[in-house]
């Protein structure tokens, strides 16, 4: 791995990859796209890192499979895309449809609680997709394999 002493926190024991880099080797690894949307937005929705950071620390980076994708991924992300199912509503069906940009991740009260809305438009339509299970892996909301 090039760059490999400003990537490892070796003040730690063991020494480690810093959680940014780690985040990218394991999305490079994933088994596919969808699988790398899910290693990505998960990675974010833990709240040990933003887009921002992985953006900063793919930048460093002289290679990177996929890279303009990747990057594309990770500005979603940053935009409120928390995961697979909502990656793919915004490029399946927003973007496709030429729909208004919805604002994602809206906190929202119900009852004595707070929500987050994955889409609220102009004019108060809210996107609701279909809820925590199938926002927690990579493998659910995606429907079957072709």
């Amino acid at each position: 791995m090039s760059g490999l002493d400003a990537r490892v926190m070796w003040h730690v024991g063991p020494p480690r990859l810093r959680y940014e880099e780690a985040v990218l080797e394991v999305a490079a690894a994933a088994d596919g796209k969808l699988d790398t949307i899910g290693e990505l937005s998960r990675a974010v929705q833990s709240r040990r890192t933003t887009a921002r950071k992985l953006l900063e620390r793919l930048a460093d980076r002289d290679r990177y499979p996929d890279r303009a994708w990747v990057e594309g991924v990770l500005r979603d992300v940053a935009d409120g895309t928390c995961s697979v199912l909502e990656h793919g509503y915004l490029t399946r069906v927003e973007r496709p449809h030429g729909l208004s940009g919805a604002r994602r991740q809206v906190r929202d009260r119900m009852g004595v609680g707070a929500v987050y809305r994955e889409g609220l438009y102009e004019g108060g339509l809210v996107v609701e997709l279909d809820g925590r299970l199938f926002h927690d892996t990579s493998a659910a909301g995606q429907g079957p394999r072709p």
